[in-house]
């Protein structure tokens, strides 16, 4: 038995793929950097994309310009990462480098939708809508301005009492945190005003009457006749707005 001679030929397609950059650093703004994807006779695709990262486009077969973009990090306190592979689709040709992204913290921040309220002396409540990327802190310089956070702290609630003295008030609501300039909410209330239908004197006939007014109030109130007993107010006390009163003087028998 004779030895022949066999010639194999054995050909390997040439495959290529790699990345211009292996890590990517963004700070805490929305922003966009292109890398370049460079590839031989090999198809190729990203994956491990996180919720914040876009890529455009994502995949291809050909060298190509990838942009790499990601959202505004919404969190002040954290740094937030990222790898993506770039995977090569040949079954021959098993690679797969990474891109590490890594976004900065973003900038602390604290805005609100009112600087300077007013509130009416019968007391009042109003909403401040609140834009933050920071857990807060908020503090009222007076006790009869109550401010209370709504659970997603997004709005911040402001509940003026009523004012029962004749002169105005001020205070402030102040929203503090660390890495921020403190926002100031100044806050101002008028003091109570009465005013009655009846501005002239009453001149009463000996056997006495009834007069009918309206008495509008920014607050509640009581109505007195001191020591003359031959005088009544009804109602003797109201609350705030406009009420109906009856003033009744008893007849002089003497």
């Amino acid at each position: 038995m004779g030895w022949e001679d066999y010639l194999i030929s054995i050909s390997m397609e040439p495959r290529e793929l790699s990345c211009s950059k292996s890590e990517l650093s963004f700070d805490g703004r929305a922003s966009s950097e292109a890398i370049s994807v460079k590839c031989v006779n090999t198809p190729w695709r990203f994956t491990g994309m996180a919720e914040w990262v876009r890529l455009s486009p994502q995949s291809g077969n050909k060298d190509a310009s990838v942009t790499v973009s990601v959202t505004e990090n919404p969190s002040a306190q954290d740094v937030r990462t990222c790898v993506l592979s770039l995977n090569s689709e040949a079954s021959d040709f098993p690679y797969s480098p990474n891109v590490t992204v890594t976004q900065a913290k973003a900038t602390p921040y604290i805005d609100v939708s009112e600087e300077s309220l007013a509130f009416a002396a019968s007391g009042e409540t109003k909403t401040v809508s609140v834009l933050s990327n920071i857990v807060y802190e908020v503090y009222s310089s007076q006790t009869w301005l109550q401010a209370t956070v709504s659970a997603d702290r997004k709005k911040l609630t402001l509940k003026c009492d009523p004012n029962s003295t004749t002169s105005s008030r001020t205070a402030y609501v102040s929203l503090s945190g660390t890495g921020v300039t403190t926002k100031k909410i100044n806050v101002s209330q008028v003091g109570a005003g009465m005013t009655i239908s009846q501005t002239t004197p009453i001149s009463v006939p000996v056997d006495g009457g009834k007069y009918n007014m309206q008495l509008q109030s920014d607050v509640a109130w009581t109505a007195t006749c001191g020591t003359c007993s031959w005088i009544s107010v009804s109602p003797s006390q109201g609350n705030a707005g406009t009420s109906a009163v009856l003033l009744e003087v008893a007849p002089n028998a003497v």
